[in-house]
């Protein structure tokens, strides 16, 4: 047995953790955190790229050279 409660939500039915009462994503639910997530990931790595690329042009410069 999951342990887990129906609760109505409008015309749904949604699970809900009776231990946490919190209720568990529905698929689109998921699917939109999963979005984000991947999104927030990627200008996390745009960030990154770029701090990379600043970082090799200030070591060019502070060296005396070219990028």
């Amino acid at each position: 047995m999951l342990g887990l409660e129906l609760e109505r939500d409008g015309t749904d039915l949604r699970f809900r953790d009776p231990t946490t009462g919190q209720r568990l994503p529905t698929p689109a639910e998921r699917l939109a955190t999963e979005a984000e997530r991947a999104d927030a990931e990627a200008r996390r790595a745009d960030a990154a790229e770029a701090e990379l690329v600043r970082l090799k042009a200030e070591l060019a410069r502070l060296r005396g050279t070219t990028a």
